[in-house]
């Protein structure tokens, strides 16, 4: 079992520190009105995706987003970037589920985006 937290650099702070908990090596979470610890999963893994890589807003293109902390950012496994796909990639991938949109032959000739790139 998995769990994503979308746009994880959105969260307030201080639940925040409430999943630093999570992300801790036995990654307990301790119910204190409830008087329970939970434990995970042995299978379980956690997820996130974040614009900002942590920095928060620098740019002024992804409001209310925070800055993560250094000892959050430490706990997660791999941090990565995935950047944009190239435009006639992300094309052909929306026409590859949806070929109802694909126009790239009509009138007899290909659409700019419909070349391969070389």
């Amino acid at each position: 079992m998995a769990l994503c937290f979308d746009e994880y650099d959105a969260g307030r702070p201080d639940v925040m520190f409430v999943i630093q908990r999570v992300l801790e090596v036995e990654g307990k979470l301790t119910l204190l009105d409830q008087n329970r610890v939970i434990r995970p999963h042995s299978g379980f893994r956690l997820f996130s995706t974040a614009n900002t890589v942590g920095l928060g807003d620098t740019t002024g293109l992804y409001h209310g987003t925070q800055q993560i902390n250094q000892g959050q950012m430490d706990r997660w496994s791999i941090v990565s970037t995935l950047n944009y796909l190239p435009h006639d990639a992300e094309v052909n991938i929306v026409l590859s589920k949806v070929p109802l949109y694909d126009t790239r032959t009509e009138g007899g000739r290909s659409a700019p985006w419909s070349r391969s790139p070389t």
